[in-house]
């Protein structure tokens, strides 16, 4: 990769979510806090394995007072996210799993619920049998777009 020749930043203006480094002339990401804020779901954190370069690292349920959504919960486990939250098992209706799917203690699927396999349509909660699984809507075959 080349290198290419840009306008010092004290007389270009540097982009959304970027700053100018006086002694450099160059344009950096703008480090979190008061000056950036982070997305939702993130924290500020720079020194945290995982930021970005504005120093934005996944907010943490257990640390940051990250809330998980619904059929989540906060704690460790195989299915747990980057923000620590750990999807609650349909073992026991703790969570109901969604139409066409069923609950398989064994499924390492999210919640443990497991697409819905089928021979007919008769099988499937809505939608239709393709391919072996029950699937929520007809796909929808068409020719390529020209080129």
């Amino acid at each position: 990769m080349g290198k290419v020749c840009v306008p010092r930043c004290t007389s270009a203006p540097c982009g959304a979510g970027m700053t100018c480094d006086a002694s450099s002339g160059l344009c950096g990401p703008t480090p979190c806090g008061a000056a950036y804020s982070c997305a939702d779901g993130l924290t500020c954190a720079p020194t945290r394995a995982g930021a970005d370069a504005h120093g934005c690292a996944a907010a943490r349920c257990d640390t940051d007072g990250f809330k998980c959504p619904d059929g989540w919960t906060c704690g460790p486990g195989p299915s747990a996210d980057q923000n620590g939250c750990a999807a609650v098992s349909c073992v026991g209706g703790a969570f109901e799993c969604p139409v066409n799917t069923d609950c398989k203690p064994s499924s390492k699927e999210w919640h443990n619920c497991e697409q819905r396999a089928c021979t007919s349509d008769k099988t499937c909660d809505c939608g239709a049998c393709i391919n072996g699984y029950c699937q929520n809507q007809l796909w929808v075959c068409s020719p390529p777009p020209p080129v």
